[in-house]
C-alpha cells in the first residue's frame, strides 16, 4: 500500500543551477545557497489513468475538489484561482556562458540527475529544461495531496494528453496517453506506488546498462528511496475496508503481505523566452518515454525511412521509437450498498476545511489517502499485478463504488513516429499496440477472473453488486479486447542495445545521453515503472559524471 508521508525532506545542496522554462524558454537562477531542483514527486508509479474521461468530468467548471460556492473553504487562494501572467523574463545568457550539462526534461529522472551532478561536481554548471509555467496554489494541492491526484489528470497545465492511433487488439479503439507536462514529470500524476521488479534472474542486469545488476541496481534503489522518503503509511491512512479487502483476497487464495511507500512533490518550474545553450560536456534528454524518442526524431536521429516521410533530413539511422512497450490495464467494478461510503470517496468530506486543514498541518487525513488502497500479484501466462481501492479512477466521487484492476505484463510492442510535414508543434503518432498477442489477452483475462474471485469473497454486509461484466458474468476474451486500456507505463523508445549503448549515449553522437524510461529496452516486471526511473537516474548521474562508481 502507498504510503502517505508528505514533507519536503532533506535536498542535495548544489553550486549554480538554472532552471528553464518550457523547452524554448527563458532562465530562473538559483544562487549557491539554494538546493538544486531536486522533484520529489511522490514515488508513485503510474498507475491506471483513465482511459475515457468522462464529459461532465473533463468540462465542468467547477471541478469536485473545488470547495462548493457556499463553503467556507477554497482549496487555494482566490488569488490562484486565475493564473496571472508571470513577469518578465530574466534575459538570456550571453552566447559564451555554456553549461557544462543540459538537462532536457525536470521530470522523475531528470531531476535526479540534476542534484546528483550538482552535489557530485560542486563547480559545474548544470541546466534544466522543463515546459510550464509556476504551479498555482491549487494545482500544487493537486499535485501534492495524494487523494487529489486523479483531478490532475483533466488539467492541461499538470497532464499532456494524447490519443494514440487504433489498436487492432483493443478492438480498434484509440487510447488516450498520458504524461505529465509540469516540473516533476509524470509522478506528479500517478498513483504513487513504489514498485521494484520482481521475478527470477537479473531482469534489471538484462538491460544492458554498463555496471548495472541486481546488486548495483539494489543500492541505487535504496540511495533513491531514501532521499525520496519513501515511508509505509500507518494505518490511521489506510482506505476503509483495505483490511476486509485483505481477508476477501486470502479467501480467494491470494497470499496477502503489507508494505508500500511515498514521498514528497516538487516545486514550479519557469516560463521566459527563446533562447540557445550549449553543453561543454553532455547533452542529456530526460524528457520522457515520449518527449526523449520525439527529441531525437526532430534531430534526425532515427529510423532514415521514417524520417524521410516526417521531412526530415537524416543525420543517424538508429531505431528509435521502434520496439517500445506499454502494459494493458483491464478494470473489474462492482458497487457496494451495505456498508457506509468509504471516508476517502466522500466528497462533503473531502472539500471539508476540516480535511484540508488536517491535511495542511502534515496529518495527512482523508486528502493524504491514497487512491490505490493496496497492489498484488497474479502468476498467470506471462504475469499480472493488481490495484484496488474504493475511490473511482473515472468519475468523481460520491458513490459507493469499488474498483480492482490487472496491469498485465506485456509482449506487443508498440511505435512512435513523427506526422509528415516536419512541424515541430505537432503530436507524435503513437501506435499503442495492445493485446496484438493473444498470449497477452489470456493473461489478462486470467488476472481479471482472479480479480471477480475477490469480489465474491466479500461478506455478504458489503452488498457488493458487479458492475462491470455486468450481473458478474464471467470475463472472456470479448470483454477483455473491449475494455482494456492502457496503465501509461511506456518504456523502450530509446533502448539501451537499440539506439543507446551501455553507457546511455546515443549511438553515432558524440555527447549525448538518454536517462529515463525510454531507455529501458522492455517493460519492468513491476507494477509500475516509476522506482526504477529513479533508479536509473542515480545510474545516469553516476555514468555521466565519468566516475561510473557506485554510491
Amino acid at each position: 500500500m502507498p504510503a502517505v508521508r508528505d514533507g519536503r525532506g532533506p535536498r542535495p545542496r548544489g553550486p549554480l543551477v538554472r532552471v528553464f522554462g518550457p523547452l524554448s524558454g527563458g532562465v530562473r537562477t538559483a544562487s549557491s545557497r539554494e538546493p538544486p531542483p531536486l522533484v520529489r514527486p511522490q514515488p508513485r508509479t503510474a498507475g491506471a489513468f483513465p482511459q475515457r474521461v468522462p464529459r461532465g468530468w473533463l468540462a465542468s467548471p467547477r471541478p469536485w475538489w473545488r470547495s462548493s460556492p457556499s463553503s467556507s473553504l477554497p482549496l487555494a487562494p482566490a488569488s490562484s484561482r486565475r493564473r496571472a501572467l508571470p513577469p518578465p523574463p530574466p534575459p538570456p545568457p550571453p552566447a559564451d556562458d555554456a553549461a557544462d550539462f543540459v538537462i532536457v526534461g525536470g521530470g522523475t529522472a531528470g531531476s535526479t540527475l540534476a542534484a546528483r551532478l550538482c552535489t557530485a561536481l560542486p563547480h559545474a554548471r548544470v541546466v534544466v529544461l522543463e515546459r510550464g509555467a509556476p504551479r498555482n496554489d491549487t494545482e500544487e494541492l493537486l499535485v501534492r495531496a495524494m487523494r487529489l491526484n486523479t483531478a490532475t489528470w483533466p488539467v492541461p497545465s499538470l497532464t499532456q494528453v494524447m490519443t494514440g492511433a487504433p489498436s487492432a487488439g483493443v478492438d480498434g479503439r484509440r487510447l488516450l496517453l498520458l504524461t505529465g507536462a509540469s516540473l516533476g514529470g509524470t509522478s506528479l500524476i500517478n498513483l504513487g506506488q513504489w514498485t521494484l521488479p520482481v521475478g527470477r534472474g537479473d531482469p534489471v542486469g538484462g538491460w544492458g546498462v554498463t555496471g548495472l545488476n541486481a546488486s548495483t541496481a539494489g543500492r541505487y534503489y535504496d540511495r533513491a528511496a531514501r532521499t525520496l522518503g519513501v515511508a509505509t503509511p500507518p494505518r490511521r491512512l489506510w482506505q476503509d475496508y483495505t483490511d476486509e479487502w485483505l481477508a476477501a483476497a486470502r479467501r480467494a487464495g491470494l497470499p496477502t503481505y503489507l508494505g508500500g511507500h511515498r514521498g514528497a512533490s516538487p516545486p514550479g518550474g519557469g516560463r521566459g523566452r527563446r533562447s540557445t545553450l550549449r553543453a561543454t560536456r553532455a547533452v542529456i534528454s530526460a524528457a520522457g518515454p515520449y518527449g526523449s524518442p520525439v527529441l531525437l526524431l526532430r534531430s534526425g536521429v532515427g529510423p532514415a525511412g521514417a524520417l524521410r516521410a516526417a521531412g526530415i533530413p537524416v543525420a543517424v539511422d538508429l531505431p528509435v521509437g521502434t520496439r517500445m512497450q506499454t502494459r494493458p490495464y483491464g478494470q473489474v467494478d462492482a458497487e457496494y450498498g451495505g456498508l457506509p461510503l468509504a471516508k476517502v470517496n466522500n466528497v462533503t468530506l473531502l472539500r471539508s476545511p476540516e480535511a484540508f486543514a488536517q491535511w495542511r498541518a502534515g496529518r495527512g487525513g482523508v486528502l493524504g489517502t491514497s487512491a490505490a488502497a493496496g497492489l498484488g500479484r497474479e502468476r498467470s501466462g506471462s504475469g499480472s499485478y493488481l490495484v484496488f481501492g474504493f475511490v473511482p479512477l473515472r468519475s468523481p466521487p460520491g458513490r459507493r463504488e469499488y474498483i480492482s484492476a490487472c496491469l498485465s505484463n506485456p509482449t506487443s510492442t508498440a511505435t512512435l513516429t513523427l506526422p509528415p510535414g516536419n512541424d515541430p508543434t505537432a503530436a507524435p503518432v503513437v501506435a499503442p499496440n495492445l493485446l496484438a498477442d493473444a498470449g497477452e489477452v489470456a493473461t489478462l483475462g486470467a488476472c481479471m477472473r482472479t480479480l471477480q474471485a475477490v469480489t465474491r469473497a466479500f461478506p455478504p454486509a458489503f452488498g457488493m453488486t458487479p458492475v462491470a461484466p455486468a450481473g458478474g458474468a464471467p470475463v472472456d476474451d470479448a470483454f477483455v479486447r473491449a475494455t482494456t486500456g492502457t496503465t501509461q507505463h511506456m518504456v523502450g523508445g530509446c533502448g539501451v542495445g537499440r539506439v543507446l549503448d551501455g553507457g546511455l549515449r546515443v549511438r553515432g553522437v558524440g555527447r549525448l545521453h538518454v536517462v529515463e524510461a525510454s531507455a529501458i529496452p522492455s517493460m519492468t516486471p513491476s507494477a509500475g515503472s516509476m522506482a526504477s526511473v529513479y533508479m536509473l537516474g542515480e545510474r545516469g548521474a553516476a555514468t555521466v559524471k565519468g566516475s561510473g562508481g557506485g554510491p
